[in-house]
C-alpha cells in the first residue's frame, strides 16, 4: 500500500490513469496478501487528487473482485486493519513525496506543455516529468473524447457504414495511443537532456570556484 500511495503522491492523476489502464483489466483475481483492487483504487485516488471527485468519469469502474477471497474472515480482518492504517501511511507517503525535487521550476508548466502536445509537438523546456505525464494523459483523454463524439452519430448510419466507422474508430484510437506514447518518451528525453546540462553547468561552476 505504501508504494501505491507514494507513487500517487508523486505522480498525481497520471498514477491513477496508469493504474486503471494497465492493472485493473486483470483485477478479477486477488492476491490475499494485498489490499483489494477497489480499496487500492480508493487509496490511490485519495493520495493523487485533492478532491477525489476530480477523477475522470469511468476510470476504475471496471474493477472486479474475487468473491471467494473477499468472504475469508482473515482477509476481511486484514482489510479492516489496512483501512485504519491508510491515513497514517498516506501522511508518511506525502511527506516523502514532498522531499523530492520537483524539477526545473522555471520551465514550462503543465498548461504550456498541453498546448504543445495538442499540436503534436513535445515541450521545449518542461518543468517536471510529473507535469509531462499529467499533460500527456489530459491531452490523450481530450483526443479520445473527440473520437467518442463521432461515435454518437452512428445511429444515423446503415450497417455497412457502421462497420466501416467502427474499424475507423479502432484505428484512430490505436494511432492516438502510439502518438501519445511517442510524445511522452520524447518529452521525457528533452527534460532529461536539459536537466543533465543544468547539473553539468553547476558542477563546472563548482569546480571552477
Amino acid at each position: 500500500m505504501f508504494c501505491d500511495l507514494l507513487g500517487a503522491s508523486i505522480f498525481k492523476e497520471s498514477y491513477v490513469y496508469a493504474f486503471d489502464a494497465f492493472l485493473t483489466p486483470g483485477s478479477g483475481w486477488r492476491d490475499p496478501s494485498y489490499p483489494s483492487f477497489s480499496n487500492r483504487a480508493n487509496y490511490i485516488i485519495r493520495a493523487a487528487l485533492p478532491n477525489p471527485g476530480d477523477v475522470r468519469p469511468g476510470v476504475l469502474d471496471l474493477i472486479e473482485e474475487s468473491p471467494q477471497i473477499a468472504v475469508d474472515p482473515v482477509v476481511r480482518y486484514a482489510d479492516d486493519v489496512t483501512g485504519r492504517l491508510a491515513p497514517i501511511v498516506l501522511a508518511h507517503a506525502k511527506k516523502f513525496a514532498s522531499l523530492l525535487p520537483y524539477g526545473n521550476k522555471e520551465g514550462e508548466n503543465i498548461d504550456s506543455i498541453m498546448r504543445n502536445l495538442r499540436n503534436g509537438i513535445p515541450p521545449d523546456n518542461p518543468r517536471s516529468p510529473v507535469d509531462i505525464l499529467n499533460a500527456i494523459w489530459r491531452v490523450y483523454f481530450e483526443r479520445q473524447d473527440q473520437i467518442n463524439k463521432v461515435e454518437k452519430r452512428q445511429d444515423q448510419l446503415d450497417k455497412v457504414e457502421k462497420r466501416r466507422d467502427q474499424l475507423d474508430k479502432v484505428e484512430k484510437r490505436s494511432k492516438l495511443w502510439v502518438l501519445m506514447n511517442n510524445l511522452c518518451l520524447k518529452s521525457l528525453e528533452i527534460y532529461e537532456y536539459r536537466d543533465r546540462r543544468k547539473h553539468a553547468r553547476i558542477a563546472a561552476n563548482y569546480q571552477g570556484a
